[in-house]
């Protein structure tokens, strides 16, 4: 007989790559520079290499490593058969590893200049206050030593005077910054913001990548001046500045999103207030009050493709921020509101838990869930019936405000370091949204009741607005509704009747309002939704 040998030899498979950069980008006629930037990703890990095609690919070179698009000469908006002034210029952006490649549409839509003139040349800024044009300060365009290009725009203490003469109680000022930047910064002089202040004014920053809405008086330029140092509000400078955010925290916040099955949906977005004065500085970065931001969405994103905003800390995690879908002059925005500044950008993660068919609190849920306030319990189960800890209800709360772990201490004796909760519990002490026992200690592991939670949510409420002052007499007719309702704990009284007088929460079968009884995880997700959409936060 004979024997045959044969070898054979398995190699690994070649998973082709993916683009995950958006499908379209704007620009603005007669601007050079970095129009987009190809992001993708490869399951072997391969280095992906670039490449473009089409009709309009020769108009453009793309940098093979980098991924970065640049039109070969700055463009207009307007080319012979155009019938509206917005150009789109239609590309097949490929990525390949060596191997396979995938294909992907790129739009790049070119908008009428909003500025004429480039360089370092100085020009006069248009500023809105309540709609009527004024002419006061001014703006140069130019190149930051990483590539980014940028607006700085001044007003400056000469402009006070046309400032304070339009002025009135509650006026909007509106700064329309031209678009097509990466980085917008708006220098105001601290007498300027002063007389902003004193007429409780409403500053709106309009860039090409987002609105920034910061009422002046949440700059606190009196105690910037009392930490600085500075005797005269005209040498105190406050930079108010949207930029896009650096590749390497991109790249971080993309890692982090994706072992979390949530995909981010448009570019991340830095917010920045900055009081300096001689060589002294400090950033604004905790407001006393929710700030509004309005981050365009793309053409190619869908309302519904957005679950919620999202801080993105320098770690790269991210943490949700209470967002609305809004709609302005027929163009989609989302709404973020936040007590801080941090940078920011859209995700997306549908939530439908498996164990909530028929369940009566199924909508709220879901929405939370996909907000990324509240978790599942694994494999896609809610467990709606089960009940819910103290630290799993202080965090809920944390994040559906919208504030970040670990901006505060706390001193409990049984929150020990190491604990996932810790840093949640932390900012809850801080915001003084729980106060814990007695004997200094929080109980974290122990469940909720019913008038806890309520106390908790009470003092929340606070910070989003709605907050109701009942005399005992309105408490004692809102108890009587219920058979039980006088077993309330005496300081959780006006707690409950406030969450009651607002709809947070209901009673239970029987007629009863069971105060003592742990509150389930369901009755928590309604709670927090219901503060929410009545804040006008969702």
């Amino acid at each position: 007989s004979t024997v045959l040998t044969v070898g054979i030899t398995i190699r690994p498979v070649n998973d082709p790559p993916g683009i995950i950069s958006s499908k379209s980008a704007r620009w603005v006629s007669g601007k050079s520079g970095i129009v987009y930037t190809a992001k993708g990703s490869d399951p072997d890990g391969d280095e992906l290499r670039w490449s473009i095609s089409g009709t309009d690919a020769k108009l453009f070179s793309i940098d093979s490593e980098s991924g970065q698009l640049r039109f070969i000469t700055a463009p207009d908006y307007y080319k012979p058969g155009d019938k509206d002034l917005n150009n789109k210029y239609e590309l097949i952006l490929t990525a390949s590893d060596g191997k396979l490649s995938v294909d992907m549409p790129l739009t790049i839509i070119v908008d009428p200049s909003a500025y004429s003139g480039a360089g370092e040349e100085n020009h006069t800024a248009a500023v809105l206050i309540d709609g009527v044009k004024h002419s006061m300060g001014s703006y140069k365009t130019g190149r930051e030593p990483d590539g980014r290009d940028s607006v700085e725009m001044l007003i400056g203490s000469e402009d006070i005077k046309e400032l304070s003469g339009s002025l009135k109680q509650g006026s909007v000022i509106t700064v329309s910054m031209p678009f097509g930047f990466d980085k917008y910064s708006l220098e105001l002089k601290g007498d300027i913001v002063l007389a902003l202040e004193e007429q409780d004014a409403l500053l709106h920053m309009e860039t090409g990548l987002a609105t920034y809405m910061l009422p002046a008086s949440q700059i606190g330029i009196g105690a910037a001046a009392q930490r600085l140092g500075a005797d005269n509000l005209k040498d105190i400078s406050v930079s108010i500045a949207i930029s896009r955010t650096d590749d390497k925290l991109s790249s971080k916040a993309e890692n982090t999103a994706q072992e979390s099955g949530i995909n981010i949906m448009i570019p991340a977005v830095d917010f920045t207030v900055v009081c300096s004065f001689e060589s002294s500085s400090f950033n604004v970065d905790t407001f006393g009050a929710y700030i509004n931001r309005l981050l365009p969405l793309p053409v190619d994103v869908e309302p519904e493709d957005i679950n919620t905003g999202v801080i993105v800390e320098a770690s790269g995690d991210i943490y949700p921020v209470p967002t609305q879908l809004v709609t302005i002059n027929g163009k989609n925005y989302v709404k973020i509101s936040s007590m801080t500044n941090s940078t920011y950008t859209l995700v997306s993660k549908k939530v439908e838990f498996t164990d909530l068919k028929g369940h009566w609190a199924s909508y709220e849920i879901n929405d939370m869930g996909s907000r990324l306030i509240i978790n599942g319990m694994g494999n896609n189960r809610f467990e709606p019936d089960k009940y819910m800890t103290r630290a799993q209800f202080a965090t809920v709360i944390v994040k559906a405000l919208g504030l970040a772990p670990g901006m505060g201490s706390c001193q409990f004796t049984d929150v020990k370091s190491g604990e996932w909760y810790k840093g949640y519990i932390e900012t809850a002490v801080e915001y003084g949204l729980i106060y814990g026992y007695g004997d200094g200690t929080f109980g974290p592991n122990e469940t909720i009741t019913r008038e806890q939670a309520a106390t908790m949510i009470a003092r929340a409420m606070k910070l989003v607005g709605l907050s109701v002052k009942l005399d005992s007499n309105s408490i004692s007719q809102m108890m009587t509704l219920y058979k039980d309702g006088f077993d309330t704990s005496r300081y959780a009284g006006e707690s409950v009747a406030i969450c009651l007088y607002y709809n947070l929460i209901s009673g239970r079968s029987d007629n009863r309002l069971a105060p003592k009884e742990d509150i389930t995880r369901a009755e928590v997700a309604v709670m927090v939704q219901r503060m929410l959409v009545k804040a006008n936060l969702i």
